[in-house]
């Protein structure tokens, strides 16, 4: 029998040959195109093609049971994914700046229940936690508990969550810890969430940054298994996403949203609801019905439940030299933060306050508090992180409601 090519076959062969040195060709171009490209793009922009070192509060998602690292990011704080609530901080990671104790709280061990102790735990999200302050006894949490000294103050503030993952935290681990008292403090996150996150308005109340991490590592794994051609595309497209190249992209445009402002201002003085996206009513609605939920959660369990909204820097009055700076020194020139973000924040605040109280729950406004509003001195550290002497403020508020 004759080993000749059928030449009926030939021109077949011939031409998924070129096909596939063409897509060989494509695949090691794009690799090695990719990062010129997103220089160019980042320098159209405007900005500086430097690798950046990871910050003292800069993330890494570890393996929950290994803790081996995920991700390219190798920042000092370390996450580890939850099915409840996405993800959680790492029980045991410790700095210079933080510990982590065994709960996964900010701060020292939890102390063995004594009578005549009660036990006050802090919901939140990065204001709670303490982002950027220099250390543990710096915290609202950790100088309300220098405030009541007949209580134990757990700091259980998560950076990133959202008031739907702070309801699913209560009640999947806070509970579990006994508090006597449970204190939310937050609301911006999710606010601010909102703002800059247009197309995840729809997934109101979670902060879903982690599901595309945890999608590019799943999908990279299947493509490893179905071919190798498929193995380097990816590989290309997800070695470009996680270099500081694109990383600096996303940082860049990260505020670019939704191009229309809160609107003109209604006879309160705030902006009008009727002018903002429709998205944020349903944004404040499902905002109220979690801190409803978490309150019936609370008295079913004889929990008392205290919730209040966060100070930020543009309801601050007396603003210092670096809070005017800081209010005023946009990245995003088209959608200013002071006049395009700060009149809907004020908005929702006044609605979730009203829609509450008509359910019996009273939400206090840090941020209205007179202490704070005309404090001439520097409060903020950003536009909504108070640094250690506004964490002192803060605590100072809080502790007068939980004598």
């Amino acid at each position: 029998m004759s080993t000749a090519e059928d030449p009926l076959r030939a021109p077949a062969r011939a031409v998924r040959d070129r096909t596939s040195r063409r897509r060989l060709r494509w695949l090691l171009g794009s690799a090695l195109l990719a990062p010129l490209v997103a220089e160019l793009a980042l320098r159209a922009v405007g900005g500086d093609v430097v690798a950046v070192a990871p910050g003292p509060y800069d993330c890494s998602l570890r393996s929950s049971s290994t803790g081996e690292v995920l991700t390219a990011e190798q920042g000092p704080l370390e996450i580890e994914l939850c099915p409840q609530t996405s993800f959680r901080l790492r029980p045991g990671c410790t700095t210079p700046l933080f510990h982590f104790n065994a709960e996964g709280c900010r701060g020292p061990e939890l102390e063995p229940r004594r009578a005549g102790r009660r036990r006050i735990v802090l919901l939140g999200a990065s204001t709670t936690f303490g982002l950027g302050l220099a250390a543990d006894a710096e915290t609202i949490p950790a100088q309300l508990q220098s405030l009541l000294a007949d209580s134990e103050v757990v700091n259980a503030g998560v950076p990133g969550f959202l008031s739907g993952q702070i309801l699913c935290q209560l009640v999947t681990h806070i509970l579990g810890l006994a508090p006597d008292v449970v204190v939310f403090l937050d609301g911006w996150s999710d606010c601010h969430h909102w703002w800059v996150n247009p197309t995840q308005r729809t997934d109101v109340g979670f902060n879903c940054m982690l599901q595309e991490t945890v999608e590019l590592l799943l999908t990279q794994r299947a493509n490893a298994i179905r071919s190798p051609w498929s193995t380097m595309r990816f590989g290309a497209v997800a070695a470009l996403q996680q270099t500081a190249i694109a990383r600096a992209l996303a940082r860049r445009t990260a505020s670019v949203g939704v191009d229309d402002p809160p609107g003109p201002a209604g006879p309160d003085g705030h902006a009008s609801t009727a002018s903002l996206d429709p998205t944020f009513a349903v944004m404040r609605e499902q905002f109220v019905r979690h801190l409803l939920t978490m309150r019936d959660v609370c008295r079913a369990r004889d929990i008392r439940f205290v919730a209040a909204l966060q100070p930020e820097l543009g309801t601050k009055e007396r603003l210092s030299p670096d809070e005017q700076v800081r209010l005023h020194q946009d990245h995003d020139e088209a959608r200013p933060y002071a006049t395009s973000f700060v009149p809907g924040w004020r908005r929702f605040v006044a609605d979730v306050r009203s829609e509450c109280a008509r359910s019996g729950l009273e939400v206090l406004d840090v941020g209205a508090d007179a202490q704070l509003r005309e404090d001439e001195a520097t409060c903020f550290w950003d536009l909504v992180h108070p640094n250690a002497h506004g964490a002192a403020l803060v605590a100072s508020m809080l502790a007068t409601v939980l004598r």
